[in-house]
C-alpha cells in the first residue's frame, strides 16, 4: 500500500460529502415551496414598524 492512500482516500470521501451537503443546500433554498417565505424575509429590513 502506498504512503497517504488512506489519507488521499478520506480526502476524496470528505469532498464528496461538502459537494452533497452544498447541493443539498441549495436545492433546499431555491425550492418553489419557499419560494413565499423567502420573500417576507427579505422585507424584514424595510418594514417600517416600530414598538
Amino acid at each position: 500500500m502506498e504512503d497517504g492512500g488512506i489519507m488521499n482516500a478520506l480526502y476524496q470521501i470528505w469532498l464528496v460529502g461538502m459537494v452533497i451537503i452544498f447541493l443539498a443546500i441549495v436545492w433546499w433554498a431555491f425550492r418553489p415551496k419557499n419560494r413565499k417565505k423567502w420573500e417576507e424575509r427579505g422585507r424584514i429590513p424595510l418594514d417600517d414598524k416600530e414598538g
